[in-house]
């Protein structure tokens, strides 16, 4: 599966001064890859977007690669689980 912008993980250090705290505040540098709250708080319809999501679960997906952030080559389909826990 490929992501582009919708998952992200920067390393902690890549942002200096205010962007490090910006990128932190919108969920950029966490441990693993997850859904910038900026995209979190832009999704009204929150319903269908779970929706979507399901339908993505339920395909045979064995990696992720996103454009920002490490490939995620084990365990895909518990990874997008988690990814999207928050709809």
């Amino acid at each position: 599966m490929l992501f582009t912008d919708f998952l992200q993980q920067m390393p902690r250090t890549w942002y200096k001064g205010w962007r490090s705290w910006v990128a932190r505040l919108d969920l950029m540098t966490e441990d693993e890859p997850t859904v910038p709250r900026k995209f979190r708080i832009a999704i009204s319809e929150r319903d269908a977007a779970r929706r979507r999501v399901d339908t993505i679960l339920d395909w045979p997906i064995q990696q992720v690669v996103m454009a920002h952030g490490t490939p995620v080559t084990e365990d895909a389909q518990a990874f997008l689980k988690r990814a999207f826990q928050w709809l």
